[in-house]
């Protein structure tokens, strides 16, 4: 399954249950109201002799009372089936649960809890595929940064490789809690070690009726000149044997062809 179709699934089996969750109470619930109100409608309507007759009707057949139990008895198991879904959706690359890691559930987060793949991430193929040809380039675009000078893509490397775009994507694929729990290392395709910083931002929400201070993530060059080109090849080459290229070839790879090959492989897009 590709990427953008298990985004999908995972999308359909969240409506499921939201729409399951919530639309059967509300359901029931509006009946109930429904059914009272149209009740009061009838008896000033109707003549004195039909008026008996709802009553009869109403008396012998299932009050709401009843039929409560009957509708808790199906919310309840339905709830539990589609929720269940929803923490097995498997991760498109590394196929391990998106939302569970051994007792952790967590459905509210926006990475993988095994390999770190961020939600909505772009599966790359390499090749002709239009999405990474400038990133085929290597050095491409160069980010100006005080004294400093940035080529992308940006490489992170944690539990996996990962390379952007731009530098803004880089920062957006990581959350503040995530630079505490796991040792990450960041640089752009010359080997220049960026570091990671905690921002944060006011930000509008409810059309700006409502505003919340959020952090987040950015990066920033943590050395003038680049200084960690063989740090750089080391990880990238790590990666490239782990998925079984040979390391004879890998070792007569140019930087520029190492840096060509990893992110035709990795790249990820988070917006």
């Amino acid at each position: 399954m590709s990427y953008a179709d298990a985004w999908r699934e995972d999308r359909r089996r969240w409506r499921w249950l939201l729409l399951w969750a919530l639309g059967l109470p509300v359901g029931f619930t509006l009946f109930v109201f429904g059914l009272g109100g149209l009740v009061l409608l009838l008896e000033h309507l109707l003549p004195p002799r039909q008026e008996e007759w709802l009553r009869e009707l109403l008396e012998k057949g299932p009050s709401p009372n009843a039929l409560f139990p009957i509708v808790m008895a199906t919310w309840l198991p339905g709830c539990v089936l589609l929720g269940f879904k929803v923490f097995m959706f498997a991760c498109p690359r590394c196929g391990e649960s998106f939302y569970t890691k051994g007792f952790t559930r967590n459905p509210y987060t926006s990475k993988c809890m095994h390999c770190g793949l961020r939600k909505g991430a772009v599966e790359s193929s390499g090749g002709d595929d239009p999405r990474n040809r400038n990133i085929r380039d290597a050095r491409g675009e160069t980010i100006e940064v005080g004294s400093a000078r940035m080529q992308v893509p940006i490489f992170i490397v944690g539990a996996g490789v990962h390379a952007f775009h731009c530098v803004e994507d880089a920062g957006l694929s990581l959350e503040p809690a995530d630079i505490d729990s796991e040792p990450f290392e960041a640089f752009d395709s010359t080997g220049l070690r960026l570091r990671f910083k905690v921002v944060s931002k006011k930000t509008r929400m409810l059309f700006g009726l409502m505003s919340a201070v959020i952090d987040h993530v950015e990066l920033e060059p943590a050395e003038d000149t680049p200084m960690g080109q063989q740090r750089l090849r080391e990880l990238l080459g790590d990666y490239l044997e782990g998925i079984g290229k040979p390391r004879e070839w890998i070792q007569r790879l140019s930087h520029d062809e190492l840096v060509r090959e990893v992110a035709a492989l990795t790249l990820t897009r988070v917006r």
